[in-house]
């Protein structure tokens, strides 16, 4: 039987059981395997919560609500077949939790750090990875001689074939990535850009890591994940999934190569959504939608139209006044397809602007985006929301800026006719940090939403 990943995880939590000396957790064991099959969904959700619960506190893997929940409608449904087929479901949980344990991945008994991560989709159709026999994870001191790390000798030989760009899994069932550099005390930042690769290779896609030398200005390096082996679905849902991944460079200069320094990188929410919907395509499956409130990094990126106005009575998180909201909704109204379909996102920001009579003034801008350049012919003529706002009182002029650079804050999204506020979060301002350093710093220009909090 084909576990899905919330009972393979069941299993990783109850071999973890399995594995303890406290006789409390002996017993609630004792519990899963001797649940009758008439109540094993209602005795395996309450056991595994507990279980859960003291795994976490000891570092150990965990259980989400969402995957109980998961795990005790996959039993409704085996019984719904007939009870011998729930009882094969449960009797499968068991005997891969029993593997997991026979494994003994650490000689000196530590489970905890060895598990293969499981952090992943059903729709990956991934599988366990053995770790058994994989290098130890790379240290955290460098620089450091490239022999030092475990995966050294791999290294060299794939740097000796011209390589440039590579991925390797420890055993930890983590993602470590490492690319080639001549000159790594010049980067300043890195980031990821998305794409596929042509459609003769229809199970296998690429993403680039952006390597910043100068803002504005990456070199790419391409790492490629094929969704047709158990590995490469494994490779893809940990690099999505990973809070944090680290990156490498290597310096092959004067015949040694080092490795220079490290990065460690964060997803965007939006970002893993475009990573797994490339994941999805490859395995032919549909893509998964983002919610209307959220704002794509490609959105944040591109420019759009400010409208600039004297000061208004409203901060951040605290919305706009009822004009400018009904200005957004009107959109829905327009005789342009594309502009009534959006999506369209209203950015705001405080700085310093010249007013009609040429004089300094602390104002702000609500910023558009994208811009209606690229939906409409001409702006002022065609701008549905330059029209309305131009008659608000302390309107100012309109013209076109990169919300990114002005450090402008997200706030309302337009989506097929409806209007979404942004949730105000510190991890979108520190989404937005991270964007601007990658883009803009050049060390002349304080980052804009340092200052930003929530």
């Amino acid at each position: 039987m084909i576990l899905p990943p919330y009972a393979l995880q069941a299993a990783r939590l109850i071999a973890w059981a399995m594995a303890s000396p406290d006789p409390a957790v002996e017993e609630q064991v004792t519990r899963l395997r001797s649940a009758r099959l008439g109540e094993v969904d209602f005795v395996w959700a309450g056991v595994l919560q507990g279980l859960s619960a003291r795994s976490r506190a000891a570092g150990g893997p965990v259980l989400t609500q969402d995957e109980i929940r998961a795990l005790v409608q996959w039993f409704i449904g085996g019984r719904c077949q007939g009870m011998a087929h729930l009882g094969a479901a449960k009797q499968a949980v068991l005997a891969e939790a029993r593997r997991l344990v026979s494994l003994r991945l650490d000689e000196s008994g530590r489970y905890l750090s060895r598990w293969v991560r499981w952090e992943t989709f059903l729709e990956f159709r991934a599988v366990a990875v053995d770790v058994n026999g994989l290098p130890e994870p790379a240290p955290d001191q460098w620089p450091a001689p490239l022999s030092r790390f475990p995966l050294a000798a791999e290294l060299e030989r794939a740097i000796a074939r011209g390589g440039v760009a590579f991925k390797a899994l420890n055993n930890r069932g983590e993602l470590e990535l490492y690319f080639l550099t001549d000159s790594p005390e010049q980067i300043r930042d890195v980031a990821w850009d998305f794409g596929c690769l042509p459609e003769h290779e229809p199970d296998v896609f690429a993403v680039d890591l952006a390597v910043y030398v100068r803002p504005g200005h990456p070199l790419f390096y391409t790492y490629r994940f094929d969704m047709a082996s158990a590995r490469g679905r494994y490779e893809a849902a940990a690099f999505c999934e990973q809070r944090e991944l680290r990156v490498f460079a290597i310096t092959a200069d004067g015949g040694e190569a080092t490795v220079a320094l490290c990065r460690r990188i964060r997803h965007p929410e939006s970002a893993r959504r475009t990573f797994r919907n490339y994941c999805r395509t490859a395995l032919g499956l549909p893509q998964e939608p983002p919610p209307p409130e959220e704002v794509p990094v490609e959105e944040i990126l591109c420019r759009g139209t400010a409208y600039q106005f004297e000061p208004l009575a409203v901060e951040a998180g605290e919305g706009l006044p009822p004009e400018i909201l009904d200005a957004l909704q009107a959109l829905a109204t327009d005789r342009s397809k594309l502009i009534r379909q959006g999506p369209f996102t209203l950015w705001m920001v405080r700085r310093p602007l010249v007013d009609g009579a040429n004089r300094f003034i602390h104002g702000v801008m609500l910023i558009l985006t994208p811009s209606f350049w690229g939906r409409t012919r001409g702006r002022t003529e065609r701008d549905p929301l330059y029209a309305r706002l131009r008659e608000l009182d302390g309107f100012i002029r309109a013209e076109d800026t990169f919300p990114l650079y002005e450090g402008a804050v997200p706030l309302y999204r337009y989506v097929d006719g409806g209007v979404y506020q942004v949730p105000q979060r510190e991890g979108l301002i520190q989404d937005l940090r991270d964007l601007w350093e990658a883009m803009y710093q050049d060390g002349r220009r304080e980052n804009p939403y340092g200052a930003v909090r929530f």
